[in-house]
């Protein structure tokens, strides 16, 4: 049997070792991918007041479930356009993770009070949240599924415990309903009025605030609606009074008589609530004077010295007060008399609203009725009002209604004499043209209205999903890690699969000279049998043989004569000695088998006519010394081709043409 050679081995299978290493390689990584997750995380941090007691912003405990409701998850497969049928909710939700993430300073200080003897419970505040989606998925889903997930829930967030209420568009149709136009443009302004109010306080809360995708503030809005109300609403308010633009004269004036009484009916009511009011808070004065235990009431002591008597609330505004269960409390220190100042005050602000309107809807009477006279002196009225110098301490300038000044807009202020006539064109019926003009400029207003509330809505989602977003801080960005280290493990199977393929391409070449050796070898004489001449012959059948490729063929003569004259053992020795000769002369790229009956067939791969020939000549060299020194006559016969000698380039017919061509030799004769 052939010695190991692992090298020769590796050699011989490298292709097949190249083969299986790269297919195993890519299996490999291909399996892996299969299996591979990619989870996509973030850090949020809960930044309001009673987050680190574990409670939302309206004092219930606070629910980090709500980051995977399916009320969340749903939203952001709809604004990913993912169909729910592949992507169910529930596999969704099995998916996300939501970790209390542990603050080492909240826990120490914790522990300092603890060991104090108060009772702490802070919590952390920050919140490490994850979504994990398959290969299939792939990471760009998990990012954008878990982003979608932390918007939605910061707009749920908003919308449960800090949403700004909505800004609502109430005049979109006025004019096509049944309302007058002094009614419709009232209604508008009003509106108007109620918006800007409602957006100065977002302004004033966060003056620095701008939607990205509207480009506005609410600074801005505030002077959008402003200037509209102030100019056109105002302009337009005037003309239809000047004019007396109407639908229906005496509808009109009716329902503002009607108005009219109702505000009478209510300043009755309300001034005699006010009476009430005002004497129980007399007499509630003069008790407490009595009682002596007011905050103003002293004490003279022993010693001379004077001191303030305990107050009305007592014991009660200590800041250490506690209550039965040994707990700290706080009480309202709101007193009696405090709440019925409250009361008198609403009171007289609906008294004195109720009085303004009336003298207001009287106003629009007597304009609509043509009672030129009284409608010069209400304004005249007016215009002293706002005419007059602002004396110390009286604000009646800065409370001048909102009615005084709309009226005013129409009047002429002249200085000295006001009660001149102001009005001048009251008395003068509206025309189509007038009507046409007042309908169109409603219109106009409406429809710039619904442009601006339309801006505002859009300013105002976004203003709460910021007002979210300040609440909830997001400290780390979403990033994705993956569950398996493909190039890693992929590596490492790469290693170990080219390991295992040199090694079984060790194996396997061993395990084919093994196979070779008991099926294909000659074991007396340690070369090729006859078996593995007949497989080298039919390999070769259906080929054209290469050029210099050449055949050679020994056949013994006197083999029957050695074995009487040796014996058995000893002929077999002269072939193996001849067998020897023919391995150590033909080494490389030869095939050399022992056909049976003493018959030596070689093949060499490239060999030429003078390389053959000076080869059989040294074998006869070799043969000769032998014979003679056993004292024997060796007789063979030796015949060679080569194909591009011989033109032949079939194996059989170049085997033909070489027996052929032999020549006998006699070895072990003295010359």
């Amino acid at each position: 049997m052939n010695k190991f050679r692992p090298i020769q081995y590796l050699k011989k299978y490298t292709f097949l070792i190249i083969a299986l290493f790269v297919f195993l390689t890519l299996g490999m990584y291909m399996v892996l991918r299969s299996l591979q997750t990619y989870t996509a995380t973030t850090i949020i941090d809960y930044v309001y007041g009673d987050a680190e007691n574990g409670l939302a912003p309206d004092g219930t405990e606070l629910d980090t479930t709500g980051i995977y409701s399916s009320s969340v998850i749903s939203q952001a497969l709809d604004n990913l356009g993912l169909d729910q049928g592949k992507y169910p909710i529930d596999s969704i939700r099995a998916e996300i993770k939501v970790q209390q993430i542990t603050d080492e300073a909240v826990d120490a200080v914790n522990e300092a009070k603890n060991k104090e003897g108060e009772t702490s419970d802070l919590q952390s505040t920050k919140y490490a949240i994850s979504y994990k989606a398959d290969s299939s998925n792939g990471a760009d889903m998990a990012r954008a599924v878990l982003d979608e997930i932390m918007d939605g829930y910061f707009t749920q967030f908003s919308k449960q415990f800090i949403n700004t209420s909505s800004v609502v568009n109430s005049t979109s149709s006025v004019n096509q309903g049944s309302y007058d136009y002094i009614e419709q443009i009232e209604l508008i302004d009003s509106a108007l009025k109620d918006t800007v109010n409602s957006l100065d306080s977002r302004a004033k809360a966060s003056p620095l605030f701008y939607s990205s995708g509207t480009g506005y503030s609410f600074n801005e809005l505030v002077n959008e609606f402003s200037i509209l109300q102030n100019t056109e609403v105002s302009s337009l308010y005037s003309y239809i009074l000047k004019h007396r633009v109407t639908k229906d004269t005496d509808a009109l004036v009716g329902k503002y008589k009607e108005r009219v009484q109702s505000n009478k009916l209510l300043q009755e009511q309300n001034q005699a609530r006010v009476g009430e009011v005002e004497g129980i808070l007399e007499a509630y004065v003069e008790k407490l004077r009595k009682s002596d235990n007011t905050a103003q009431s002293q004490v003279i002591g022993a010693d001379g010295d004077t001191t303030k008597k305990n107050n009305v609330l007592g014991k009660v505004e200590s800041p250490n007060y506690k209550n039965e269960d040994d707990e700290y409390v706080a009480y309202d220190q709101t007193t009696e008399y405090e709440q019925l100042l409250q009361n008198w005050i609403d009171i007289s602000d609906v008294y004195n609203n109720s009085a303004i309107d009336e003298e207001y809807s009287q106003y629009v009477i007597d304009c609509f009725t043509g009672n030129t006279e009284a409608v010069i002196r209400y304004q005249t009225e007016i215009a002293q009002r706002i005419a007059r110098p602002e004396k110390e301490g009286d604000d009646e300038t800065d409370n001048a209604s909102d009615s005084d000044m709309d009226i005013t807009e129409n009047a002429e202020v002249i200085e000295g004499d006001y009660s001149e006539k102001i009005y001048t064109e009251g008395t003068v019926p509206c025309s189509q043209q007038d009507i046409k003009y007042v309908e169109e400029k409603i219109k106009d207003i409406i429809n710039r209205m619904n442009a601006l509330y339309s801006v505002t809505n859009a300013t105002d989602s976004e203003y709460n999903e910021y007002l979210g977003a300040e609440y909830i801080k997001v400290i780390s960005s979403n990033h994705i890690t993956e569950g398996i280290n493909i190039l890693l493990y992929t590596a490492i199977g790469a290693v170990l699969f080219l390991g295992l393929g040199c090694l079984g391409a060790i194996i396997l070449g061993r395990v084919g000279d093994m196979i070779e050796y008991v099926a294909f070898t000659d074991h007396q004489f340690q070369i090729s049998n006859r078996v593995a001449c007949d497989r080298y012959i039919n390999k070769y059948k259906e080929k054209i043989l290469p050029a210099n490729f050449s055949c050679l063929i020994l056949q013994t003569l006197n083999q029957n004569d050695i074995n009487h004259q040796l014996g058995r053992t000893g002929g077999d020795e002269i072939l193996a000695y001849l067998s020897s000769c023919l391995r150590s002369l033909f080494k490389e790229n030869v095939f050399l088998g022992y056909n049976g009956s003493g018959q030596f067939m070689i093949f060499v791969q490239n060999g030429n006519y003078e390389e053959l020939k000076s080869l059989i000549n040294n074998l006869h060299i070799l043969l000769n010394e032998n014979m003679k020194e056993k004292k024997i006559v060796f007789k063979y016969t030796v015949g060679f081709a080569v194909s591009s000698k011989e033109e032949i380039y079939q194996i059989r017919d170049l085997i033909s043409s070489a027996m052929k061509q032999r020549e006998g030799y006699e070895a072990g004769i003295s010359d």
